[in-house]
């Protein structure tokens, strides 16, 4: 698969959580957001490598 913007497959997850209106997709996260699930979208999204993050807390 290309790679893809990082916040067009963040608007189109918020899209299908409800937190976005479909609506105002184009382009694409229009496109992701009709193809792939919650789940795929999920799977596309950056996660930090563990020992990258922020230091754990107590």
């Amino acid at each position: 698969m290309p790679k893809l913007p990082l916040d067009a497959v963040g608007v189109a997850l918020a899209a299908k959580r409800g937190e976005r209106t479909s609506h105002d997709l184009s382009g694409a996260s229009k496109q992701l957001f009709e193809n792939l699930t919650e789940g795929e979208l999920e799977e596309m999204t950056v996660r930090v490598p563990q020992g990258y993050g922020p230091e754990p807390r107590g």
